[in-house]
């Protein structure tokens, strides 16, 4: 169940980070495809080849990541650090600050939903993950007075920090260790959110994992 009844929902073809097709109902809205060396991700207008979005990772300099045609740093590339800017909003809780109007908003790991962007007054949730059943697609919800503008923002933030998650997950799996986003705590933070759930340890500690706090 969404806290969003009546969000938009941006429904993912695939369960996939890297390459797939985003729908709003039966309409192709954007594109997410990956370059051969898993190094580019790119968010495109659907049936065009409009970017939108555009996250580079790097062996030995900073990710970046542009929004052709936006005003957010003219269209240009920058550091994904400075734009998705680690920020700690309560004690061992860290989340990304990201600057949209009419405020700062900040996109937390969430015990039920993954991840969930928060209003800059951290009372409200303006989009989250959302996955019904384990046959369900993975879908998006964002709030329906959201300006479309913001759009490739949100939907960029949410891919590239599941990219993140998912190596780390990855990773924990490999080294026959519990997922990192799997352990059952305690999380007494903020009124709006359960006081248990899945989350991630190392994270609420403010530890690196892998790529996770960049």
């Amino acid at each position: 169940m969404s806290d969003l009844v009546d969000g938009i929902h941006l429904t993912f073809e695939t369960n996939s980070m890297l390459a797939t097709k985003i729908f709003q109902d039966t309409t192709h809205l954007y594109t997410l495809s990956t370059d051969k060396h898993g190094s580019t991700t790119s968010l495109l207008v659907a049936g065009t080849d409009t970017l939108i979005a555009k996250m580079e990772r790097k062996e030995l300099f900073p990710d970046t990541v542009a929004f052709p045609g936006s005003q957010l740093n003219n269209g240009k590339a920058k550091q994904v650090k400075k734009w998705l800017r680690p920020t700690l909003v309560a004690e061992g809780v860290r989340a990304y600050t990201i600057e949209m109007t009419p405020g700062n908003f900040f996109l937390l790991r969430h015990p039920q939903y993954r991840l969930a962007l928060y209003t800059p007054d951290l009372q409200e949730i303006i989009a989250h993950w959302l996955v019904e059943t384990k046959d369900s697609p993975l879908r998006l919800v964002i709030a329906s007075d959201t300006e479309k503008a913001a759009f490739p923002q949100i939907i960029a933030a949410f891919v590239y920090e599941e990219q993140n998650m998912r190596v780390v997950e990855k990773h924990d799996i490999v080294a026959g260790r519990t997922p990192a986003f799997r352990v059952r705590v305690d999380y007494p933070f903020l009124g709006m959110l359960p006081h248990t759930g899945e989350v991630n340890l190392a994270a609420l500690a403010g530890s690196r994992q892998g790529n996770a706090w960049q």
